[in-house]
């Protein structure tokens, strides 16, 4: 059964029984060479971080019981990738040497590739990719990173140290929502990450709505269409066109009654529609769990891809 294998207790106790059982130690090593087993404590980590949603859930509804570490590995078993050594599974996302250590480069549009003779300020041809490894060769790691912001791409050296901050918070004070049978929650994420938040929700008995741009909708259909409604089964859906102001209007009512909104865009894309997180906290009482590559207040204009 579709999914089946991420629900209910993981079975291997050691680190590197849990990594190779779940699947995501294939995933990690040379094409030609064998599997790394370097990684495996993310495969332990995963497992804590499944223990806390149980928790977690059983206050919404039902408790929902994963293999956290079979979430690692489930987009490349359904998609049938394997590993790639320096080149993600997924083929979008690049390690590639700069002058003074690496950097990790994701281009997953069209419009990031077409992004790669600004990146490198020099006419290349974005399919030699020898040739764009000896010009990155000859950059400095962070100004390859620094430019790589300046245009939006997703950009990263490996031992960056972001600035340590705390969530976002906006207190209310005198305006409570009155407990119902099935939390509502508006779901404005796409790909994998505010997805599959969502579809532990709906295990866990909640109502989730995902929301699509008519002219954007999820990237992730255009995949596996098994990945897709793995993600996204027992949700409704809306599609909205965001240019329309009684789309909007109905949009931001929908926020206003839901008990929680995810979404995954840059702050400027919610300022553009007019829809404030402070706002529908302090009138509506409505929570609001932001994704970000970089946080909302640290460096909220520069993009990052989890998925790939």
């Amino acid at each position: 059964m579709l999914g089946a294998w991420r629900y209910g207790a993981p079975m291997a106790d050691s680190e590197i029984a849990a990594w190779a059982s779940c699947g995501a130690m294939a995933l990690t090593g040379r094409a030609d060479g064998p599997p790394s087993v370097a990684p495996a404590g993310v495969a332990t980590a995963a497992r804590a971080v499944a223990a806390d949603v149980a928790r977690m859930t059983a206050r919404v509804g039902r408790s929902v019981v994963l293999d956290g570490a079979a979430l690692l590995g489930e987009r490349a078993a359904i998609a049938g990738f394997g590993r790639r050594g320096a080149v993600s599974v997924g083929g979008a996302a690049r390690f590639e040497r700069a002058s003074d250590g690496w950097v990790v480069l994701n281009l997953p549009r069209p419009d990031d590739v077409r992004c790669l003779p600004a990146l490198l300020e020099a006419d290349v041809d974005t399919d030699d990719w020898p040739s764009i490894a000896a010009l990155v060769a000859a950059r400095s790691s962070a100004g390859l990173v620094e430019r790589g912001r300046l245009l939006g791409l997703a950009i990263s050296a490996p031992d960056e140290c972001p600035p340590a901050s705390s969530p976002v918070r906006v207190l209310t004070q005198g305006c409570e929502r009155t407990p119902v049978d099935r939390p509502l929650v508006v779901d404005l994420t796409s790909l994998w990450a505010g997805p599959l938040a969502g579809s532990i929700l709906v295990a866990a008995g909640a109502r989730v709505i995902k929301v699509e741009g008519r002219g954007r909708p999820d990237g992730a259909r255009v995949g596996p269409k098994p990945f897709f409604d793995l993600m996204n089964a027992g949700k409704e859906t809306l599609m909205i066109d965001f240019s329309d102001r009684a789309d909007l209007r109905l949009l931001r009512t929908l926020m206003e009654r839901a008990d929680l909104v995810i979404e995954a865009s840059r702050p400027r894309v919610m300022e553009q529609l007019g829809i404030r997180p402070a706002a529908l906290a302090v009138n509506a009482a409505t929570s609001w769990i932001s994704i970000t590559g970089h946080g909302r207040t640290d460096d909220p204009t520069r993009i990052g891809f989890g998925d790939d």
